[in-house]
């Protein structure tokens, strides 16, 4: 359930220096900081760049006591290449893990990104399942069009909806049951230029959330295992449980290692 009195917003090196007290002060609860991006609009042949306002406005913020989450422009055309993405974002996020509490969201809304149903689902879970293994919570960006057309099922990553219209009008659970933001338009911010993007959170956004892990992608492509042991694992009786206890298993040895 969204709390219009949980306003946020969505910002980048677009909006410039922000004076992060006064947008608490004209109450900003919430923040999600571009971080890093994928191709360039305006010239492709410049790749995986990290948002220049980004670490200013990810201390600024926090410092305020503004709630952060940080976001990657995907532009990705396959899983390969979603999974490089992921990875520069991890490089820029991960030392402010713990000021991000919003966790990280990827932005999907490019028009060059494949038509194809299947495979543009393939890219973003890849995308996703890598940030989720580094320990973020994940969402993802997008829009109606999106969501019906080009978009499988992503229900296990929260979703941060991009439907511009009446503030009133807020969108139903029903309709989106994974709803964690709703980008409704734009308003003015005191010590934001301009007319920055306007959020509104679900009622527990501010409540620190552990992720939600996909322990039988983590343990398949941790381990290799082919596609057949994953069935028979899936098939037996404590199967979800003992595939928590393998991928434990694997993250202690990592951590040792």
């Amino acid at each position: 359930m969204l709390d219009t009195a949980l306003r946020g917003v969505d910002v980048s090196a677009y909006q410039g220096t922000i004076d992060w007290r006064a947008a608490a002060r004209d109450g900003i609860r919430f923040a999600m900081l571009k971080a890093t991006q994928g191709r360039l609009l305006a010239n492709p042949d410049l790749r995986n760049f990290t948002d220049s306002r980004f670490y200013e406005n990810v201390m600024g913020a926090t410092e305020a006591g503004v709630a952060c989450g940080a976001y990657h422009y995907l532009t990705a055309v396959n899983a390969s290449e979603a999974v490089q993405e992921a990875e520069v974002f991890l490089s820029a996020v991960s030392h402010y893990k713990n000021r991000l509490t919003l966790g990280a969201a990827v932005d999907v809304e490019d028009s060059r990104l494949p038509r194809n149903k299947e495979v543009l689902t393939g890219i973003v879970r890849a995308f996703c399942r890598r940030v989720q293994s580094a320990g973020f919570s994940v969402m993802v960006y997008t829009n109606p069009d999106f969501l019906r057309n080009r978009l499988g099922d992503l229900s296990a990553f929260g979703l941060w909806l991009a439907l511009w219209r009446d503030p009133a009008l807020l969108p139903t659970e029903l309709m989106y049951p994974n709803l964690r933001i709703w980008q409704w338009g734009t308003a003015a911010v005191d010590g934001i230029i301009g007319r920055p993007d306007a959020n509104i959170g679900a009622a527990d956004l501010l409540k620190r959330r552990e992720p939600v892990i996909d322990y039988a992608d983590e343990v398949q492509r941790r381990a290799g295992l082919a596609d057949t042991t994953m069935q028979y694992l899936a098939a037996y009786r404590y199967g979800a449980d003992l595939l928590r206890k393998l991928y434990e298993a694997m993250i202690g040895k990592k951590r040792e290692e």
